[in-house]
């Protein structure tokens, strides 16, 4: 619940590295800018493919980020930007998905791996534990970071408005009138 941080930036540059699917891609080296000036840096950022506007537009946003990697990796759940929020859990699924498929890779790809290196060199006996952990971590450590009572539980305390919230304190009493377009 507490792994939800928020951000708001503007993000400069970064180097976007497809992740085989257009559900969602993979960007490193993203640099932001605060309003205050300072610079923030995500060494590696999961972005699912209904939050691509949130990198690509050059406005100050709130970003909603999962530290799935000890400061290493961040995944982008939800973003606001002035009367645009978007969240949608079920992609956020759909990625926790793709790293459970990556340790089930990790598993079966490192056991046969180390099979054979242990056959071949003996190598195996180094190359097991790795695989092992790298299963556990992508099926299992992962996936359990972006659960969704967890990811929602964390955007309500990190202060995220979703559907039928009320507009931010600082709106004119016109736009509190008006109705607020929110995507979730």
């Amino acid at each position: 619940m507490g792994n939800v941080s928020k951000h708001t930036v503007r993000i400069e540059n970064y180097v976007h590295k497809g992740a085989g699917t257009d559900r969602f891609s993979l960007a490193k080296r993203v640099r932001c800018t605060t309003a205050d000036g300072e610079t923030i840096y995500f060494k590696e950022l999961v972005v699912p493919g209904y939050l691509h506007s949130a990198m690509t537009n050059k406005k100050m946003n709130t970003l909603y980020v999962v530290d799935i990697n000890n400061g290493k990796a961040h995944c982008l759940v939800a973003y606001e930007n002035g009367d645009v929020a978007k969240f949608d859990p079920d992609e956020i699924d759909d990625v926790a998905k793709g790293f459970r498929n990556s340790g089930l890779f990790f598993f079966f790809g490192g056991t046969l791996a180390s099979v054979l290196a242990l056959i071949a060199y003996g190598l195996g006996l180094i190359m097991f534990p790795i695989a092992m952990y790298m299963a556990w971590k992508y099926f299992v450590k992962i996936p359990s970071m972006l659960k969704r009572d967890d990811v929602i539980a964390g955007l309500k305390t990190a202060g995220f408005r979703f559907s039928g919230s009320e507009p931010p304190v600082s709106a004119t009493p016109a736009q509190k009138r008006a109705e607020w377009p929110v995507d979730v």
